[in-house]
């Protein structure tokens, strides 16, 4: 089976740096050694504010042909080996890995959906869209001693679908896509948060309103200001985390000319 036309390294760092960008950060990056990789596990921690993500990044090989061990794989899908056989340091991190997916619940493998250059240049601006995230806590590994359980486990995986097969077991795993990620914080702190955000935006604004424009350079009555929050603003701790980011994002956009500086994860 061919391989990808480019190296994991490329793809790590096109990846990495998009995910940043949309999902933004408390630190920077942590990005191990090669030395110690198989010692922590992963390729890249990316500490958000509402959760903690360890990946692993796998540059998968092409199944241009049916597949001898599973009849359903009639080729045109991606191969990546998650082995724990090619020497000391990799068994390492893979044990490493899994033991750090019992205790975090956001460590995935991360590998493209994509294998030719041709095609990376195409996508490299949109990567997350073209990225297949595999939660370990989802793989379902069988452990040592177990019945299926092979030291090499081969996980087969396709654009066209929201599922990958892992051969070791078999069973089906989910094939996760950005942006959908669940909160490891629970849904009353990000809420709360949401809620004050909302609740100091609106104050700077009253406060303010008296000497705020608009986008046509006309300035604001604190009167006009209210009546006009009261219609889209309706900030309550009954209204869901969504309906709160919803009306955040517009008090930002509308009144501020901001973006979030902190994407939710939600």
């Amino acid at each position: 089976m061919p391989r990808c036309k480019f190296s994991e390294t490329q793809f790590e760092s096109y990846h990495a740096r998009e995910f940043e960008k949309v999902y933004g950060g408390i630190c920077p990056q942590e990005f191990p050694t090669r030395a110690i990789e198989g010692k922590c596990g992963f390729d890249m921690k990316h500490t958000g504010r509402f959760a903690t993500f360890f990946f692993q990044y796998k540059v998968p090989e092409y199944l241009t042909q049916p597949s001898y061990k599973c009849k359903s794989l009639r080729g045109d899908c991606f191969h990546i080996k998650l082995s724990n056989t090619d020497g000391p340091r990799s068994i390492a991190q893979f044990q490493t890995l899994k033991m750090l997916s019992s205790k975090e619940p956001h460590v995935y493998y991360v590998a493209p959906m994509f294998g030719t250059n041709n095609d990376f240049s195409k996508k490299y601006k949109e990567i997350l869209d073209h990225t297949a995230y595999f939660n370990l806590k989802d793989t379902g590994f069988p452990k040592n001693g177990e019945s299926g359980f092979t030291e090499s486990h081969i996980l087969y995986y396709s654009e066209k679908s929201n599922y990958g097969w892992l051969y070791s077991d078999p069973s089906t795993v989910q094939t996760l896509r950005a942006p959908k990620f669940e909160s490891d914080d629970s849904n009353e702190s990000l809420g709360m948060y949401i809620i004050e955000l909302n609740q100091f935006l609106r104050s700077i604004l009253i406060e303010t309103a008296f000497t705020s424009e608009s986008e046509e350079n006309e300035t604001l009555s604190s009167a006009t200001l209210l009546r006009e929050l009261e219609k889209t603003i309706n900030v309550s701790e009954s209204n869901s985390i969504e309906q709160n980011i919803i009306l955040t994002d517009i008090l930002l956009k509308k009144y501020f000319n901001l973006n979030w500086f902190i994407k939710p994860i939600i």
